[in-house]
Formats: structure tokens, sequence, C-alpha cells
């Protein structure tokens, strides 16, 4: 009897399971494969590619990231179509309100080439960012937004005539503290008993 019940149950639960459902999670799936697909990333390196439309227009979009930060970011797109387009760059911080960010950045015609525009952006911050690419011509207009993250993977050195001076400054303040406290010092420390006035200092206080 007990055994029948628990048969009873799993069966229950498998009926459950429609073909809608599956229908769903095989959608689901196979967006993810194709988002996956448009953006890519290199494993160990921080730049982005983006292969995919923007708008009317199939671009190929590489998005090359500072080492630190702040720093630019190197943009290029190369726009599948013989007509001139206008492309410009916008950086959106995910901490930023949309109306707060700044004007985008226009991309130019690399020379010698007739459909690859470059550009720079500045990353001022740490953390997430979105840089959108919009692209406007006779066709039409589209932009996209590609996920970037902004993290330093090394450190600059410090020259070394700039290392020189700041140790110097460092040592002129060591000292001038040094000087400030024993000359404090030497003022609180009065000697015992009334104070002695010379016949002047009576006279100004008369």
């Amino acid at each position: 009897m007990i055994r029948f019940l628990i048969q009873s149950k799993i069966e229950n639960r498998k009926s459950k399971i429609s073909p809608t459902r599956g229908v769903l999670l095989g959608l689901a799936f196979f967006a993810t494969l194709i988002l996956a697909r448009s953006t890519q990333a290199h494993v160990g390196s921080p730049d982005v590619f983006y292969d995919g439309m923007v708008g009317p227009y199939p671009a190929r979009i590489t998005i090359r990231m500072p080492n630190v930060v702040p720093g630019r970011a190197e943009i290029s797109v190369r726009v599948q179509t013989s007509q001139p387009v206008e492309i410009s760059f916008l950086p959106l911080y995910s901490l930023i309100a949309i109306s707060n960010a700044p004007p985008p950045d226009i991309g130019r015609l690399v020379a010698g080439e007739t459909n690859l525009y470059a550009g720079e952006l500045w990353l001022m911050s740490f953390g997430a960012y979105s840089v959108e690419v919009r692209i406007k011509g006779k066709e039409g207009a589209g932009s996209t937004q590609i996920p970037v993250t902004s993290v330093a993977i090394r450190q600059l050195p410090l020259p070394f005539l700039l290392g020189k001076v700041l140790l110097l400054l460092a040592a002129i303040l060591v000292i001038g503290g040094i000087g400030i406290a024993a000359a404090a010092g030497r003022e609180a420390a009065l000697p015992s008993g009334p104070l002695s006035l010379s016949p002047a200092d009576r006279k100004g206080q008369g």
C-alpha cells in the first residue's frame, strides 16, 4: 500500500511538467546561446568583442579596455555597409543616471578604410559600465549597449624623479613637525612661582 502511494505521487509530479513549460525552457536555452555568441571576451583578457546587428547595420565592435583606472578604452567598429554612417560612443556608468551621462564621443573613419571607425572613451571609475554604440545612416539609426567591467589589471611604476621629490617633501614635513612640537614644548614649560614683570610691563598694565 505504501509503495503504491509513493509511485502515484511520482507519476503525478511527472504529469505536472507540461509540454509548454518544456518549450519555454528550450527557448530560454537557445536565447542564452545566441547572446553568448554575440558578445564575447577572451579568457585572461579584459577586451570585449561584439558581432551582431546595430539597428539595420551588421557590425563588428571591439572594445579594448584600459589597464589602469582612470584610463581610455579604445573602440573600433566595422560596419558592413558601403554607405557612409555616423558613429558615436557613450559610456554609461551603473551608479550614475543616464540623464547625467557625458555627451557621446564621435567615431572617426580610420585612414585608408571605408567602413572602419575608431574612437576612445575615458573610464573614470571602477565597476560596471555599458558602452552604447550608435550608428546613423541612410538606412536608419540604431544603437546597442555592450556591458564591460572597468578594473585595473596593472599598476604604473612611479617615475624615479617624482619619487625623489616626494621623498624630499616628506622629509621636510617630518622635520618641520618635529620643530613645531619642540617649540610648543618649550613655550608650554613655565617656571614655578610668581611672574616677574619689568618696569615697562608694569607701566603698560597701569
